[in-house]
């Protein structure tokens, strides 16, 4: 169970290297910011070079060691992987934390009018890619301390739901991907965990549900506390968790 509130002591959260995906937006911003004021080692991915620039200067007045980096993964090739893998052996050696947020929605449509470009497109990114770069990752995240993978997903992701497809499909696909890796690892240090924010207030819900009042839905900030512990040495929970909020 997730503590009410988590909110990890400073010493705990320092010197930990912690790499986010989908950084400059929705929860993975709210929560690249969040970290920002813990001494840890951030690096945050994204696919905009603006949007990235604009996150590391928003946190430039925090304790935290920013680092952006910025990779696209519906165009990304190995090589862009490979770079991403020499700075962070470069830097930090290691990675303590993974956090999967990328995401993208497509488009509500029924299965027969599904354009099948936009269906390829969604499956890679959210989940083709979170293979291919938690495999590049897998180890410098054995030899971080206390390390963790933490895959974002979906109610859409456990209860198949009319008209939301690909994006559906790929949570689908992300969970019982935690669910292979947490076995795969469950002799290792790595704890695995999956966690559905549930309803909340990002640009990608209001492509979703354009007409919902937003009055009535979390803000990305309320669910913080449940990723923070997630990421924290006091994560205690069973190796392949959901939580859902």
């Amino acid at each position: 169970m997730i503590p009410e509130n988590y909110d990890p002591p400073a010493k705990l959260m320092s010197g930990r290297t912690i790499l986010i995906t989908g950084a400059t937006d929705g929860i993975g911003k709210a929560l690249s910011l969040k970290l920002s004021n813990y001494s840890c080692n951030l690096i945050l991915l994204g696919r905009s070079t603006l949007k990235l620039e604009a996150i590391k200067k928003e946190c430039a007045d925090h304790v935290a060691n920013v680092e952006v980096f910025k990779l696209d993964f519906m165009h990304a090739k190995g090589e862009d992987y490979q770079c991403l893998i020499d700075m962070i052996e470069s830097k930090y050696a290691s990675i303590d934390c993974l956090v999967h947020n990328a995401a993208i929605l497509g488009e509500l449509s029924p299965v027969d009018h599904y354009d099948i470009g936009l269906w390829q497109q969604v499956i890679h990114v959210n989940l083709t890619s979170t293979f291919i770069l938690t495999k590049c990752l897998l180890p410098l995240l054995k030899i971080g301390k206390f390390p963790s993978i933490t895959f974002t997903s979906s109610g859409v992701g456990i209860k198949g739901k009319a008209f939301w497809g690909a994006y559906s499909v790929s949570k689908f696909g992300i969970e019982g991907f935690a669910q292979i890796l947490s076995e795969e690892l469950k002799n290792s240090n790595i704890k695995v965990s999956t966690i559905n924010p549930g309803a909340t207030n990002t640009n990608m819900r209001a492509k979703a549900y354009p007409a919902e009042d937003k009055s009535l839905i979390k803000n990305p900030e309320d669910v913080l506390s449940a990723y923070l512990y997630l990421l924290s040495p006091e994560f205690s929970e069973p190796n392949g968790s959901r939580f859902s909020l």
